[in-house]
């Protein structure tokens, strides 16, 4: 009997990979508030995202054995992130504080910073 179970692993690289080529020309839209919504294709966001692990592996020292957090809003960047840090890390820890700048405690426009 044969299988219906796909034979190559379920990785997040792949999704990326399959969006960025198959979807490539959809958008990902983030509103942040202030003027017109930010838009990014897949294509664009699986460059950006690469771009990004590039960073952490060569620029940042990430290791197969590290675990990252992220802190930011539900935006491209977010997706971004969350698409580039796995295939370095051990894990990715995505947080937010919501989908509005207005969420983020003592600023309606900008997220906090580490002191």
């Amino acid at each position: 009997m044969l299988s219906t179970m796909q034979d190559v692993p379920l990785l997040i690289s792949r999704i990326l990979t399959h969006g960025s080529t198959i979807h490539g020309t959809s958008q990902v839209t983030t509103w942040t508030g202030e003027g017109e919504p930010q838009r990014r294709s897949y294509a664009e966001i699986g460059a950006r995202a690469a771009q990004l692990a590039h960073a952490l592996r060569d620029d940042l020292g990430v290791a197969d054995d590290d675990r990252v957090a992220t802190l930011a809003w539900n935006n491209a960047e977010h997706v971004e992130a969350y698409f580039a840090i796995p295939p370095w890390a051990r894990s990715c820890t995505p947080s937010t504080s919501g989908s509005r700048p207005s969420s983020w405690p003592g600023s309606s426009t900008t997220p906090p910073t580490a002191s």
